[in-house]
């Protein structure tokens, strides 16, 4: 990430995830950032989200799952989920502003998939190992480009790579239109 805003200088949102967790506070965190982002999304190229920054912010799963009874997939996939309501508002907010979408993780990306009311992602492409270009298959955003990446595949570059290639394809793709 830290590469990314040295090249970029994207518009970066940090998401409290554990706020995603609860249903007490995750409506109010999917809108704050949703609000954040449509905010200032005019002045950037690259807009994002994440959600830690640090290492010492990463939350202990096994506690909050034991904490309220729930498996620790539970507790990841309501994390997805939160991330994935917050892509869809955003999309549907900017009105076909945003052109592609980059997405890390497996679980976040098939929570993305089904927000989007999408059927899955046409490969076309390989970036780097276990990180493809494709295009979402059906739903709201059907043939929308994307690229997903593993969540711990890479290196310290890899965020980078995805990134100038979705971006090279986005420009590559309005050329041919213009």
């Amino acid at each position: 990430i830290e590469e990314l805003k040295l090249k970029h200088s994207p518009l970066l949102v940090e998401v409290n995830a554990r706020k995603l967790i609860y249903d007490d506070t995750n409506e109010d965190e999917v809108n704050r950032v949703v609000d954040e982002l449509f905010k200032n999304i005019s002045n950037y190229d690259i807009i994002g989200v994440i959600t830690t920054s640090k290492e010492e912010e990463i939350l202990n799963l096994e506690e909050i799952a034991k904490d309220l009874n729930i498996s620790e997939d539970d507790v990841s996939q309501r994390i997805s989920n939160g991330l994935a309501e917050i892509t869809s508002k955003i999309l549907d907010k900017t009105d076909s502003l945003i052109g592609g979408l980059f997405t890390s993780g497996g679980d976040v990306t098939v929570a993305v998939c089904h927000a989007l009311g999408s059927a899955g992602i046409e490969v076309k492409d390989e970036v780097l190992p276990l990180a493809v270009y494709g295009r979402i298959i059906k739903g709201n955003y059907n043939n929308m480009p994307i690229i997903t990446k593993g969540g711990l595949i890479g290196n310290e570059k890899a965020l980078i790579k995805c990134i100038d290639y979705l971006l090279t394809k986005l420009s590559n793709e309005y050329r041919m239109k213009v």
